[in-house]
């Protein structure tokens, strides 16, 4: 259990410090005259992501000698090549404006997601063999970065489906996050244990601001984001997480939007909206 204390540490890191950053982009959305918000809503998930991997990368030489496939070097690797991929999607709204045709932000998003998969699979975020129930167990090799960019491809495009369901894509990153930790934990690999509670921690922080419209929407390049985060967790999982992933993701997204509705439901018949009179006809008295 001791091994898993700081891993723990960097998840609870990456929740706390999303939600801090959280509290602060909203109150300054609330102050602001413009609407704007470039990351998508994705602030609060950006900040916790790297407190959490600030924590992990500090901490990870304690524990990396009980973990049974990584090293320190290969697994600073890994978060130096996630957290590069990250900033690549981010950057996204500095090569778009308003003025430019849907085609143009399409194809932009479309290179920038392209380019993000192109470098994990650089620093070794790649799948070698894939377990498949008729074909049994197929060695990759040569076509390891090539499925891999198209699995990563693959799961941003299911994922931005999800845009305009506010905090839907949050709630597939934190099934993802915990399905990871439960079969990482399984296989005393602390180094994806810690990673997942990093990217679980930060996305139930941020979940908080993402699920309202009047707070910090997720939305355009923040569910871009997460997606790819998805895609890199299910990369680094192993076969039976990667299904398990799968079927607990949809089931979870339906019953956030379930919740979510019987919420705006009770809300409005709880406390119904005021009635304001419209203002007085200034030609009335004419």
């Amino acid at each position: 259990m001791s091994n898993l204390l700081l891993p723990i540490a960097s998840g609870g890191v990456a929740l706390a410090a999303a939600l801090v950053a959280g509290y602060i982009m909203w109150h300054a959305r609330i102050k602001s005259t413009s609407d704007s918000d470039t990351l998508g809503g994705a602030g609060p998930l950006v900040v916790g992501l790297l407190a959490g991997v600030l924590v992990l990368v500090a901490t990870v030489s304690q524990f990396i000698d009980l973990d049974r496939f990584y090293t320190s070097s290969s697994a600073i690797s890994a978060i130096s090549g996630t957290v590069i991929a990250a900033l690549v999607i981010l950057g996204i709204p500095m090569l778009c404006n308003s003025k430019d045709s849907l085609n143009r932000r399409l194809t932009i998003s479309f290179l920038a997601i392209l380019l993000a998969s192109f470098i994990v699979t650089s620093f070794g975020i790649r799948f070698t063999i894939l377990d498949l129930p008729l074909l049994g167990v197929i060695t990759l090799g040569q076509w390891a970065i090539c499925v891999t960019v198209i699995w990563l491809m693959f799961t941003v495009g299911v994922v931005k489906l999800l845009d305009g369901l506010y905090g839907a894509a949050s709630v597939v990153l934190i099934v993802a996050g915990g399905a990871g930790v439960l079969a990482h934990i399984a296989y005393h690999e602390y180094f994806l244990t810690g990673l997942s509670l990093v990217f679980c921690g930060a996305a139930l922080g941020a979940l908080r601001f993402n699920m309202s419209a009047e707070r910090l929407p997720l939305r355009g390049v923040g569910t871009l984001l997460v997606g790819f985060l998805f895609g890199v967790l299910t990369v680094l999982a192993r076969q039976k997480s990667v299904a398990l992933i799968l079927l607990l993701s949809p089931i979870a997204v339906i019953l956030v939007l379930a919740a979510g509705a019987m919420l705006t439901f009770l809300e409005r018949s709880l406390l119904p909206a005021r009635h304001i009179p419209p203002p007085p006809d200034e030609h009335s008295d004419e």
